[in-house]
């Protein structure tokens, strides 16, 4: 099957969810990942998410969302 978006179910309880945004930045700007990201994440700093993407959403298609049900929908 041909990948058409890649999805990314974060819950920050424990995980930092900037530590999460600075390794997908890093797969986005060496060229692991080149597909549509549709994105939830939740949690501890997810607020920084954004910012940390921020410059990266300029370049890739990234769409970030805190409810896991506009995400998946976002996807399909």
């Amino acid at each position: 099957p041909k990948i058409r978006v890649i999805l990314i179910n974060c819950y920050g309880g424990l995980m930092n969810m900037k530590k999460v945004a600075v390794t997908l930045k890093l797969a986005l700007s060496n060229g692991t990942v080149n597909k549509p990201v549709v994105m939830r994440c939740l949690g501890n700093e997810s607020h920084k998410v954004q910012e940390t993407l921020a410059d990266s959403m300029n370049y890739h298609e990234i769409y970030l969302h805190t409810d896991f049900d506009e995400a998946c929908k976002q996807a399909v």
